[in-house]
C-alpha cells in the first residue's frame, strides 16, 4: 500500500474478513434477535437465550427459505501450508524443513486429522464456499435443520433444452444473484411432498427488491392479504 486518503472498516469483520452473520430475523410482523445462533444456545445449557421460535410455524418457513433459497455449502479443503504445518506438528519438525518423504508419507493421514478437526467446530467457524452473505445465512440455518437433507428433498427444478446442433443439456430454473437486479430466483420442486408438477418460487435480494413483488404475508402460520398495517411494519422493520 502506498498511500490512501480513506479506510473503512466496521467492527463486525465484513468489510475487513469478508465474514458476515445474521443479525436479525423479521417475520410475522416483528423483529427477531439473531445474535445467538442455535447451536450456541444449545451448547450454554441455558445461560443463553433466543429471541426466536424455530417451533413457530412461520420462522421455520423462513428458515426453511433460507435452505433451498441459497447455494453456499460446507466445504473444507487444506491448503498445502496448513497439511505441512500438521505434518510439523504430528513428526515434531519445522514445517519449513519437511523433506519430500516426511510429506508424502504423512499427506493423507494429516488431511484426515485435519478434516475431522473441522467437523468438530462450531458452525459459525466452519469453512464455507460461495456468496460471504449466503455463508452467513447457512452457518445460521444448519444447527436447526440440515442443509443437505432440505436441498436433497426438495432439489432445484430444471428442464431439458436442446441447443442449434441438437445437443440436450438440462437448464436449472434459476436467475443468479448481480448488484443491478440485487436479487437471485430459484424455483424447487416439491414434489416429495405435494406430489408432480409441484413447484416453490423462491426470491431472495434486497428488501425493497422483495416486498415489491408480494400482495400476501405469512403471519403466525397464516396467509394474509398485504395492506397499509403491514406495508408500515415492513418500513419500520428497514
Amino acid at each position: 500500500l502506498g498511500s490512501t486518503s480513506c479506510i473503512c472498516s466496521d467492527k463486525t469483520g465484513t468489510l475487513t474478513q469478508n465474514v458476515m452473520t445474521v443479525s436479525s430475523l423479521w417475520y410475522s410482523g416483528e423483529i427477531r434477535d439473531g445474535t445467538v445462533n442455535y447451536q450456541s444456545f444449545l451448547q450454554s445449557k441455558g445461560e443463553l437465550e433466543v429471541d426466536y421460535d424455530i417451533k413457530d410455524e412461520t420462522c421455520n418457513e423462513l428458515l426453511k427459505t433460507v435452505a433451498l433459497g441459497t447455494k453456499a455449502y460446507f466445504d473444507f479443503t487444506p491448503t498445502e501450508e496448513t497439511i505441512k504445518r500438521k505434518i510439523g506438528k504430528m513428526i515434531k519438525k519445522n514445517p519449513k524443513k519437511l523433506s519430500d518423504e516426511d510429506f508424502n508419507n504423512n499427506k493423507v493421514k494429516s488431511e484426515a486429522l485435519l478434516k475431522e478437526e473441522e467437523l468438530n467446530k462450531a458452525f459459525q467457524i466452519r469453512s464455507t464456499a460461495g456468496d460471504a452473505s449466503e455463508s452467513g445465512l447457512i452457518k445460521f440455518v444448519e444447527p436447526i435443520m440440515s442443509l443437505n437433507t432440505v436441498r436433497d428433498k426438495y432439489p432445484l427444478h430444471s428442464y431439458k433444452e436442446k441447443d442449434e446442433n441438437g445437443e440436450v443439456t438440462a437448464v436449472d430454473c434459476e436467475i443468479p444473484f448481480n448488484s443491478f437486479k440485487k436479487y437471485n430466483l430459484m424455483i424447487r420442486d416439491l414434489s416429495a411432498d405435494k406430489g408432480k408438477d409441484s413447484f416453490l418460487l423462491i426470491m431472495k435480494g434486497a428488501p425493497e427488491r422483495i416486498w415489491g413483488r408480494c400482495d400476501r404475508i405469512l403471519i403466525n402460520g397464516e396467509v394474509r392479504e398485504i395492506n397499509d398495517h403491514w406495508s408500515k411494519k415492513f418500513d419500520e422493520a428497514r
